[in-house]
């Protein structure tokens, strides 16, 4: 694997708040080699694993085999049940399970009948092209419309649609109503820049607030 896509460019390169001139020995993630057509390092997968697997790894010199991962895991139940606390306030139960056990389509429909669709569909699921499945056949739904505007439209637009706790301890609340004028904003601005739709638009935002306006704009 090959972290970085073009070459370098001459002169100082700042690896974290470290600073390295071109050729130096670049700190090791897992093991690096230098590629110098490329200037960059290449990351050695297989090493990149734990002490146990690289116990007898000539470059990594004399390490201790270690079962600790192993232990642990041992040690570990592989299942969590939730307390009877918690559980009586979940939204579904055991029941939820064993009805769409017994009829699947229409366990299916009621959960679609809680979305809003502006065009119904008229069969549920096609299974004639196994395992192709084809759900809700004929309806036509917006996903923004039912993460958003129906919520206001009900009644809910001064409830909390976002609670964002940023890495450094910062918080910031957006009610359905703050999101909806937000999610309008950005998908105004995206048609203004000629945005139709079938257009494919590409995200890369970190996870913050405005990441999920930007997605449900362009939906």
């Amino acid at each position: 694997m090959i972290i970085g896509k073009r070459p370098i460019p001459d002169g100082a390169r700042r690896t974290g708040d470290k600073r390295f001139e071109p050729g130096a020995e670049l700190p090791r993630a897992g093991y690096a080699n230098r590629v110098p057509e490329l200037s960059i390092p290449v990351i050695d997968v297989d090493y990149c694993r734990h002490d146990s697997v690289r116990a007898n790894d000539p470059r990594q010199g004399s390490v201790e085999r270690s079962d600790e991962m192993t232990d642990i895991s041992a040690d570990h139940s592989a299942s969590y049940p939730p307390s009877a606390e918690f559980a009586a306030q979940a939204n579904a139960d055991q029941s939820w399970y064993e009805r769409a056990a017994t009829d699947r389509e229409a366990f299916w429909a009621e959960q679609a009948g809680r979305l809003h669709w502006h065009e119904p569909w008229n069969q549920v699921l096609d299974w004639s092209d196994a395992p192709v499945a084809k759900w809700f056949l004929g309806g036509k739904l917006n996903v923004a419309y039912n993460c958003v505007d129906r919520h206001v439209l009900d009644g809910h637009g001064d409830q909390t649609a976002i609670h964002f706790v940023g890495e450094p301890g910062d918080t910031r609340a957006m009610t359905y109503r703050d999101l909806l004028a937000e999610v309008s904003r950005a998908a105004n601005y995206l048609t203004e820049l000629g945005l139709v739709a079938g257009d494919r638009v590409a995200i890369y935002m970190p996870m913050i607030p405005e990441a999920v306006v930007a997605i449900l704009a362009c939906a």
